[in-house]
């Protein structure tokens, strides 16, 4: 029996093959051990669940295709009702945890275990990485 993770991750994920590659591996360069990804997809191909799917050695992560669900914040909602971890985390599509952020996340909860809300610094990049 896998013991029950710490942190949820929730990801919304709609038509998101060119992001996903380097958003879920900046994941993967993380200590990534007890922490859980919940992502729902309602892409109209299968370009971003392939991609993703490609991470599954290396990430705990679940992936369901669900094209009836098409807003962020339904698939969101799905997410966090399946999520095992009392703390959860959002990641969209396009975004990316820089290295250090699953630690800091860690030391935050250790922190304060009761806060109903975290919130953290965000560098904002342009489509080209910058």
């Amino acid at each position: 029996m896998t013991a029950r993770p710490w942190l949820s991750v929730v990801m919304p994920l709609h038509d998101g093959a060119e992001w996903i590659e380097a958003t879920l591996a900046s994941l993967a360069q993380q200590d990534t051990a007890g922490i859980e990804i919940i992502a729902i997809d309602s892409s109209a191909d299968e370009r971003t669940a392939e991609i993703a799917g490609g991470f599954t050695d290396r990430l705990d992560l679940t992936l369901l295709r669900r094209p009836d669900a098409p807003s962020w914040t339904e698939k969101t909602n799905l997410a966090v009702q399946l999520a095992k971890a009392d703390h959860v985390v959002m990641l969209h599509q396009d975004d990316l945890w820089l290295p250090g952020r699953a630690d800091a996340v860690r030391c935050w909860i250790e922190t304060a275990p009761d806060a109903c809300l975290h919130l953290a610094p965000t560098a904002i990049l342009d489509r080209n990485g910058r």
